[in-house]
């Protein structure tokens, strides 16, 4: 990954954030981005982990498992949020 795209990523990762918090949830991008980007809960006390994608074709099948996997453990809820022409997109993870 070069340091253009890094930084790319990051700043669509401060992007979730602030659109999450807009919507009224509680975010905040993880460091490292590992095991996911953004954790986010909402009034309600139901927790999202996102993943911040600026393509969607760039999400993994490994990604995905991954998140599967929180969704399972920890109860969860797994979205992608990706760039579709200059906006953010989210997507339930399944």
């Amino acid at each position: 990954m070069t340091a253009r795209s890094y930084l790319k990523g990051r700043r669509f990762e401060y992007r979730v954030v602030q659109d999450l918090r807009r919507r009224g949830l509680l975010a905040f991008r993880l460091p490292a981005s590992r095991p996911f980007d953004v954790i986010a809960v909402d009034r309600k006390g139901q927790a999202y982990v996102i993943e911040c994608k600026w393509h969607r074709r760039d999400f993994s099948e490994e990604e995905r498992q991954a998140l599967l996997l929180l969704r399972q453990r920890f109860k969860v809820r797994a979205l992608l949020a990706y760039n579709e022409e200059g906006r953010i997109r989210y997507e339930v993870v399944r």
